[in-house]
């Protein structure tokens, strides 16, 4: 049931029956079918109303939910509701109350305020779980099951999570992976050791000095301490969702089960976390601001490297965003079709769009969804039909039988992220910053690219000795602050064998335990780099000037300003001759009061999406600016393509090319302005004879490959029209619309 159940593509939408009374929901369902909904959420809030006092359960109004939908011919995604247990089982079982990182218990009344370690807790979890596994075991229009909602790694710091964190600790460091059998004496020893607890006197002589972390800045704490904890969190939040997953899978043993992902503070390490589970599914929420449109393709990316497979979206934006922030702006025409589509074409086999009705009562009642108050069919209405109409004739064409293809990886560790955060390198160095970076110059050079971890790669793979990094020919390893071995062994592998790998600055620096390699930088990556670092400078947003040392590369530069001066060009002219006709950029059944606020159609606005790659090269097309951080390289065997210009280290090293056995392994000691890092990109394109294109800022091409055939999808991630070329053939694409072919 489910390989055929995911090769078709459907729309749906987050529905609370709960909320409204079942005398709505024939009127709802005639909605949705008009609309053209196939897929419906329901129930990761509803503990109260399936419980509503301890031992007594009431499935019959979802009965009659799943029933009706089932009739109607619309697909069932239930969740199990153990984010918000009922205000019953926190006065009865106080006990299961999250602590926060003051050591205090968190007042009730908000979703998630449950201690997901409490044996109380997994006890009335387990009691509801199978109870509402078995009502709907045999219901085969119940297609997939999610755990929980939104989870983030567990720190909580009550008595039974900090005794969890000791025993966690005691079996790490007890030797032999658990097996050893040392005492607590010996094994704090270890721990002293290996944290290096001496400083500031912090030896632990017992393991009641071992606490969760408190709520100091991270930076103040101990880094092997922080990262054991970080560990532990995530292992805890995981053998959580292995615990539900196995309830539900004792009862119906083909149950198709995710959980949703979302990016927040505590967020989690989410390969981990699905490894186990069936597929991925992310909550995404796309800015809605035209005047700072900021991609969330990065993300759609991450997502799908999570299990290196398709995924879904459980949540979607449905309307304007508020609740404990104020209002976002209303997305504009074509923003509600497009980023669902966008979502589609970067592996999203499913997208249901949170919510169908906007709430009349709660906290989320201005986190608007697809009807607005008194049921309103308005714009969105109408857009969000032509989505799902749009869907149903891709599914037809076959994309649901399709993956994303690409050429290129950036390898992303969850832990590198994190511990970059617990010691900020400077005010400007943010991991994620590098990762949006490298993505937007691949997606400006129209190259696709996968987000992918190491270990994801090595359990998909067919179990023989064959690289899974083969398959790309450009592989972008961000700051790879903590060692990895699996990591450095593919990517020394990768490299030997002919792969094109970029490396970053910070990397190389810690241990497996987050402390200081004691080698010289970059540690790891020296000899595949055939680089030193002597020295570095951490410049945050300081700016200085550096230079390319490179002919190829200032010749890549030449040709791409030109280009960025056609392509502006282009828009330039086919703005002003618009705006001399008259004619509307956006579909006809908008409104002009819609078009003009989504399309300004003015030239410099669309000049304005061009510039960023000539607008420095004019006259001098060797120089472009860095910040964040500069390594001083003294290179061993490699060559200097790019120098500081300023400081007390000009003329050093900034950017190197080694040539690894094969392979090619280019260094950033700096984090350059995006048009050199585009122009670095096209150079190395330009060394492999891959054929170089050129896309608009916001333009993104994406390709689905399968047995049914490829399709190429382009999304204008813009407020303005978009003219340009690709493959030899003119491209004109409205604001916020994707085309496919």
């Amino acid at each position: 049931m489910n390989g055929v159940f995911m090769n078709k593509l459907r729309i749906g939408v987050d529905y609370y029956p709960e909320h409204w009374g079942l005398e709505m929901l024939q009127n709802d369902i005639s909605i949705m079918k008009e609309a053209g909904i196939g897929i419906v959420r329901m129930a990761e809030f509803a503990w109260c109303r399936m419980e509503p006092r301890e031992g007594e359960y009431d499935f019959s109004w979802l009965r009659t939910a799943v029933d009706a939908f089932t009739e109607a011919d619309i697909q069932v995604v239930l969740c199990t509701p153990t984010c918000t247990p009922p205000f019953w089982a926190f006065r009865d079982y106080p006990e299961i109350v999250q602590w926060d990182r003051s050591n205090e218990v968190i007042q009730t009344g908000v979703r998630g305020h449950r201690c997901l370690s409490s044996r109380r807790f997994r006890d009335l979890s387990r009691k509801i779980i199978v109870k509402m596994c078995e009502e709907f075991k045999d219901d085969k229009n119940v297609v997939a099951w999610q755990i929980d909602n939104e989870l983030e790694a567990n720190y909580c710091s009550c008595p039974e999570c900090t005794d969890y964190f000791r025993d966690w600790l005691r079996k790490k460091y007890s030797g032999d992976e658990g097996l050893g059998g040392l005492d607590d004496g010996k094994i704090l020893n270890v721990i002293n050791e290996t944290y290096g607890n001496v400083v500031w006197s912090g030896e632990y002589s017992s393991f009641e000095d071992i606490l969760t972390p408190p709520a100091y800045p991270n930076n103040w704490l101990n880094p092997s301490y922080m990262l054991d904890h970080l560990r532990f969190a995530n292992d805890s939040t995981k053998e959580y969702i292995d615990f539900q997953a196995n309830i539900i899978r004792d009862i119906i043993p083909d149950a198709y089960i995710t959980t949703n992902a979302w990016y927040c503070e505590n967020s989690l390490d989410h390969h981990k976390a699905f490894k186990d589970l069936d597929f991925a599914s992310y909550d995404n929420y796309p800015s809605t601001d035209v005047n700072d449109l900021s991609s969330r393709a990065y993300r759609l990316d991450m997502i799908r490297g999570i299990k290196d497979q398709n995924f879904w979206i459980m949540e979607q934006l449905t309307g304007i965003v508020g609740s404990w922030m104020p209002m976002q702006p209303a997305p504009v025409p074509g923003m509600i079709k497009g980023y669902a589509l966008q979502a589609i074409a970067h592996g999203a086999d499913n997208v249901l769009h949170f919510r169908f009705r906007t709430a009349r009562k709660g906290a989320e009642m201005f986190w608007h969804g697809l009807l607005e108050q008194g049921d309103l069919k308005g714009r969105k209405f109408k857009e969000f039909k032509s989505l799902c109409e749009e869907v149903t004739r891709l599914s037809e064409a076959g994309v649901g039988e399709t993956t994303v293809k690409s050429e290129a990886a950036i390898l992303y560790s969850y832990e590198d992220d994190a511990t970059l955060k617990f010691q900020k390198q400077t005010d400007n160095l943010a991991y994620i910053e590098f990762l949006k970076k490298f993505h937007n110059a691949f997606t400006r050079l129209c190259f696709g690219v996968d987000v992918v971890n190491p270990e994801v790669l090595v359990n998909n793979g067919d179990g023989s000795t064959h690289n899974p990094l083969s398959k790309y020919k450009i592989v972008v390893v961000l700051p790879a602050f903590i060692r990895n071995k699996t990591a450095l062994a593919m990517l020394e592998d990768y490299a030997k064998k002919g792969g094109c790998l970029i490396i970053c600055p910070r990397s190389g620096v810690k241990d497996e335990y987050n402390n200081l390699v004691d080698e010289v930088l970059p540690g790891d990556f020296s000899r595949m780099a055939g680089i030193q670092i002597s020295e570095y400078d951490p410049l945050g947003k300081r700016k200085i000037r550096a230079a390319v040392n490179d002919k190829l590369w200032i010749q890549v530069q030449d040709a791409l300003a030109k280009e960025e001066d056609r392509l502006a060009q282009m828009n330039v002219d086919s703005a002003n001759d618009d705006k001399a006709s008259g004619k509307n950029s956006l579909d006809e059944d908008l409104s002009s009061a819609d078009n003009q606020s989504a399309n300004p159609n003015n030239s410099s606005a669309a000049y304005s999406n061009f510039i960023g790659l000539g607008k420095h090269l004019k006259d001098r097309n060797d120089l472009f600016s860095v910040d964040t951080w500069a390594d001083i390289i003294e290179p061993t065997t490699a060559k200097t393509i790019a120098k500081y210009l300023d400081g007390f280290y000009g003329f050093k090293a900034a950017i190197t090319e080694n040539t690894f056995y094969n392979g090619n392994v280019i260094y950033f000691g700096t984090l350059p302005e995006d048009s050199a890092i585009i122009g670095l990109l096209a150079r190395c394109f330009s060394k492999m004879n891959i054929p170089l294109e050129v896309l608009p800022e916001g333009v993104e091409v994406t390709r689905r490959v399968g047995d049914t055939g490829a399709f190429t999808f382009i999304f204008n991630n813009n407020s303005e029209q978009m003219r340009f070329t690709m493959d030899n053939r003119e491209i004109s694409i409205k604001p916020f619309e994707l085309i496919w072919f």
